[in-house]
């Protein structure tokens, strides 16, 4: 994330303090944008092996694409089961949990910082419909698209 996006990021977040009216609410608000602050940093952190980073890489090179598990793995050395296991063992993941839980990250930030609707967004992350990018998006964040749009949208 580039300094100019954390910090319209970080002034939308003071419009959204300002415009609430009580405690509660502000307070809701402050946990959502920090726990989503967090999600991202985690996402960038990494401990993992070279073989396990060359496929996380390469999900994340090619979120926008429909991706499957084979592709990822064809970035490793290791047989499809052996891959498999490994990449749940370091990231605690499966490989198609990483997967939809970048792109649903990917989405987020797109909802936040573009005007293109959802349906482009779904499309352009590799999502046949728009019905089942939003009930990916909804596992992972637990609202809808819409709704995270109308929260944070800058």
């Amino acid at each position: 994330m580039t300094d100019e996006i954390v910090y319209k990021l970080r002034d939308r977040c003071i419009q959204k303090v300002e415009s609430k009216t009580n405690i509660i609410s502000i307070d809701n608000l402050v946990y959502e944008i920090g726990m989503l602050f967090f999600k991202l940093i985690l996402s960038k952190k990494s401990d993992n092996s070279a073989n396990i980073d060359a496929m996380i890489n390469y999900i994340k090179t090619n979120i926008h694409k429909n991706l499957s598990v084979d592709d990822v793995i064809s970035q490793s050395p290791y047989s499809k089961s052996r891959a498999s296991a490994i990449f749940k063992e370091e990231t605690g993941k499966t490989i198609i949990e990483y997967i939809s839980e970048q792109k649903v990250l990917e989405a987020q930030s797109l909802l936040i910082f573009s005007n293109s609707s959802i349906l482009d967004i779904a499309v352009d992350l590799g999502y046949g419909d728009q019905s089942y990018f939003t009930k990916v998006f909804s596992k992972y964040t637990g609202i809808t698209p819409s709704k995270f749009r109308k929260k944070f949208h800058i």
